[in-house]
């Protein structure tokens, strides 16, 4: 990047917009990518190990439902029991505006 000085007309200091633009161009990606938790509300590690739990209970599930897909009378609820869980974990947003 072609740094970029000039002289403030205020102070007469040199200012480097070079640095000024990559400065910007961070914190747009940083809230771009931050967004969501800002949402919900959530820091990165809550937010992180809320996923996971979320994951883990998919992932138990789809065991479960292969199990049964496999042998049909073991654990006949599989799929209602990990739709009920999931529903319990996932706050419902409230649409209204």
């Amino acid at each position: 990047m072609k740094q970029i000085l000039e002289e403030c007309q205020c102070c007469s200091q040199a200012i480097d917009y070079s640095v000024i633009d990559r400065m910007v161009v961070k914190q747009r990606a940083t809230d771009s990518n931050m967004g969501h938790l800002k949402e919900i509300n959530k820091g990165y590690f809550s937010h992180l190990f809320g996923a996971w739990k979320m994951a883990g209970v998919f992932i138990l599930g789809a065991i479960r439902c292969i199990i049964h897909g496999i042998i049909p009378d073991v654990d006949t609820t599989c799929a209602q029991d990990t739709a009920i869980r999931v529903n319990m974990n996932i706050p419902v947003k409230d649409s209204t505006p």
